[in-house]
């Protein structure tokens, strides 16, 4: 079996699950907690880590500025992800006892085309095939109607307030599908933000009480910020079950004199951070309002994410929604990855990336055109860490040998029973023969007959019911070219339900005789003027001999996971194909 996982991508934390027994389980990181922070760093031994271990004080934080050794190159925003991924990767494949090559990506709904890109690009390097990308509040969703089989069709408002960006859905619930109505966010509102109202004021009343605190340098002030952060986390945290919470501060803090001792209460806290819940609230009623569902037409509200369990966000939701019942039984931490993690045992076929061909599960390249379909051997860099293809001799980044005796460092996975290594797609332990993969099918647990079904089955091989979800797909963001004045000229809208259901056409023209190329701006966003939006670059690449004014025929479509997908062709008689592309800024 060739193991697939689901990856809730948050902006603080990542969770990694996968179907066990035919139930979603949560893996552990390498703290034995499944919400890893998303943060690389390294350790004071140049060591590259992940996690709580990279955001302890003692850790150097990978930033955009940080540099790779030995070659000094900076890491771009799509290296820091694959350094991420990769170290998630073997994370999972410690913790299962086997390769793991397959992933679904649950997104926020705030990515666009660059960042899908970016990530995928970031995926493929880590070694990981991306079988699918859903929306986190989507995933959500599945995960809720996975253990309710049997409950009737309902109207439901997923609120997925996490630590750093905001997602909320209305879907509505059928046995076996989940099908969106409306999709909203906030890329800029989440719990970090509840957590540094609380630092505000803790300085402003350090401030009061010292008439100021001692700023000597940045580096100074930047330490009194981290901690009283890690107190205000714990804070945000404990006001959620309590009522008052108490925050001591050391001495030994940059910028203070002795110990602070304060009491912060619930109604404190909900002071500070009102005005942004009430924002939160706002994007939750756009979301209904583009669904064309009455507030009273919600059924059920479904609270996902750490900063969700805020009881004020709570009580806002239930004044908005009266009618809508509170959603129990389920993880809020890890349900984003739970949903994708059932999406990936669910998958029937494999779609391959380069010509859409739908193969079976067990292929590991594509039988039409034989692309790749599962996550190739990655080794680390010695030097900057970075995944590298094993059959390299240096690495890509910064040069640095990857055949010497500190080189390739790949860790490799281990058996859950005896901790010895195994090899890629290895069946059994070769130490302790402890089978692996085998008498787990990867599937889905039937809801009829409580058996776990194998991987990709549309039914149960046992009772015959049906198993496979469905999950619909929603556009979050127009995409489109210019006007000759300047105007959006929307191609696909934003709300279109995915695979797009038919492609938008256009027509553009040659200018020279023989000419190679065309270049075409493409555009992302909701803005009237195409270029207040992102854009993009459509690059044409002509055959031979074709004379001026010659009509290229374009198709624009998104596919099943909101990707741009553009065919190009020309008029009956022309020599050669066109081979189109999208770049958008990374």
């Amino acid at each position: 079996m060739l193991r697939a996982v689901g990856i809730d991508l948050g902006t603080t934390k990542a969770v990694i699950a996968t179907l066990c027994r035919g139930e979603p389980l949560a893996l552990p990181g390498s703290d034995g907690s499944p919400a890893i922070p998303a943060v690389v760093g390294r350790s004071p031994q140049g060591r590259l880590v992940i996690g709580r271990v990279a955001a302890s004080p003692a850790a150097e934080p990978v930033q955009d500025g940080a540099l790779c050794a030995p070659g000094g190159e900076p890491y771009t925003p799509m290296e820091r992800m694959a350094l991420f991924l990769a170290q998630l990767k073997q994370q999972a494949e410690r913790a299962l006892g086997e390769p793991v090559r397959r992933a679904v990506l649950a997104i926020p709904t705030y990515f666009g085309q660059a960042q899908i890109a970016s990530l995928v690009e970031a995926a493929h390097l880590a070694g990981l095939f991306v079988l699918r990308l859903v929306h986190s509040p989507m995933a959500a969703a599945l995960a809720y109607s996975h253990g309710r089989p049997g409950a009737r069709p309902q109207t439901v408002l997923v609120f997925d307030l996490g630590g750093g960006c905001l997602d909320v859905a209305v879907v509505r619930l059928f046995p076996g599908a989940v099908v969106p109505l409306a999709l909203a966010g906030d890329g800029w509102l989440g719990g970090n933000e509840f957590s540094d109202a609380i630092v505000a004021h803790l300085i402003r009343q350090l401030q009061a009480q010292r008439e100021a605190v001692p700023d000597e340098n940045a580096a100074a002030r930047q330490k009194l910020r981290r901690a009283l952060r890690v107190h205000a986390e714990r804070a945000k945290v404990a006001l959620s079950v309590l009522e008052q919470a108490p925050i001591r501060i050391r001495g030994e803090v940059p910028g203070l004199a002795g110990e602070v001792g304060q009491v912060l209460t619930r109604a404190c806290f909900e002071g500070l951070i009102g005005p942004r819940a009430e924002d939160a609230l706002s994007v939750a009623g756009e979301a209904v309002e583009a669904s064309g569902v009455p507030p009273e037409g919600i059924d059920g509200i479904l609270l996902v994410g750490g900063a969700s369990q805020v009881p004020l966000i709570e009580a806002l939701l239930a004044a908005r929604f009266p009618r809508a019942a509170l959603l129990r039984g389920l993880n809020p931490h890890l349900s984003v990855a739970q949903g994708a993690a059932i999406l990936a045992g669910a998958l029937e076929r494999v779609e391959c990336p380069s010509c859409g061909h739908a193969n079976p599960l067990d292929r590991q390249a594509c039988e039409r055109c034989g692309t790749a379909l599962v996550g190739e051997e990655r080794v680390l860099c010695p030097g900057c860490d970075l995944p590298n293809d094993g059959r390299r001799q240096a690495c890509w980044k910064c040069g640095a040998s990857l055949r010497g005796p500190a080189a390739g460092r790949h860790e490799a996975a281990r058996c859950r029973a005896c901790g010895a290594s195994v090899r890629s797609g290895a069946a059994s332990c070769p130490a302790c023969f402890r089978p692996l993969s085998k008498g787990d099918p990867g599937g889905p647990r039937c809801p009829t007959c409580d058996r776990a079904a194998p991987a990709g089955a549309t039914s149960c091989p046992a009772c015959g019911a049906l198993l496979a979800p469905f999950v619909g797909g929603m556009a979050r963001h127009s995409l489109g070219l210019a006007f000759p004045d300047g105007r959006m000229d929307v191609l696909l809208p934003r709300g279109q339900i995915l695979p797009s259901p038919r492609p938008a056409l256009r027509e553009v023209r040659t200018l020279a005789a023989g000419q190679a190329g065309l270049e075409v701006p493409v555009y992302e966003g909701e803005r009237p003027w195409a270029r207040e939006n992102t854009g993009g670059r459509l690059r044409l690449h002509l055959p031979e001999g074709l004379p001026a004014g010659t009509v290229v025929q374009l198709a624009f479509a998104l596919d099943r996971d909101g990707r741009l997908r553009v065919g190009a062709s020309i008029a009956e008689g022309s020599p050669g194909d066109v081979e189109a592309t999208v770049d958008w800024p990374g």
